[in-house]
């Protein structure tokens, strides 16, 4: 028995190191389950004034475009598409 536990605990071990060799390469890990709420995220996002983003789509006639993130940066609009899919919010 206290092998099995001894072998299992040398498995983590591994494991932890792959994960963490692998972090530094800089591959993420998509999570799976329940969204940790931000207060601080969420007060930010809505008082972001209408004005600012205003500003911003008469500098780039493209922002706030639907489907500008695969144009932009195709590798962050996956992670945050399959990011989206895999997690939910504690909230809904």
């Amino acid at each position: 028995m206290t092998e099995k536990i001894e072998k299992r605990k040398e498995e983590i071990k591994s494991n932890n190191e792959i994960l963490k060799n692998e972090m530094r390469k800089g591959i993420k890990y998509i999570k799976v389950g329940f969204r940790k709420p931000s207060i601080n995220k969420s007060i930010k996002a809505r008082t972001t004034s209408k004005v600012k983003r205003e500003l911003k789509g008469m500098v780039n006639p493209l922002y706030g475009q639907k489907g500008m993130g695969w144009v932009n940066n195709p590798k962050r609009a996956f992670y945050n598409k399959t990011y989206r899919r895999t997690t939910k919010s504690i909230f809904k």
